[in-house]
């Protein structure tokens, strides 16, 4: 905003990471004038990528959870280009304090 200018807005967001990126364009879609502030001096809150001659490297959130169950984080980094990696389906290990996985120890027993 312009110096001279105002503007009334009926919601003002705090935080301009998924969370308040996901409101603001929600709300924003349905006709609401909609502010966001945010303290750091750029957007995206944990999400962050690390880019050098083209290798990119995920220092921040590494998971957007609830991806194919309609998290609006889906639309929104479709909306933008983003592709998303899944991971594939793979069963869970649990590690004992010996080291071994779960697995190795009931085929031991």
């Amino acid at each position: 905003m312009r110096a001279g200018q105002s503007s009334i807005y009926d919601t003002i967001i705090i935080g301009a990471g998924w969370a308040g990126a996901a409101a603001a364009r929600e709300l924003s879609s349905k006709g609401r004038k909609v502010l966001v502030l945010e303290a750091r001096d750029r957007v995206g809150g944990r999400a962050k990528t690390w880019s050098k001659d083209g290798i990119n490297v995920d220092v921040g959130c590494s998971w957007i959870h609830g991806y194919k169950e309609g998290n609006p984080a889906r639309t929104i980094a479709k909306d933008l280009g983003v592709v998303a990696h899944l991971p594939k389906a793979a069963e869970g290990v649990i590690y004992g304090p010996d080291g071994k996985s779960s697995r190795t120890a009931m085929r031991e027993d």
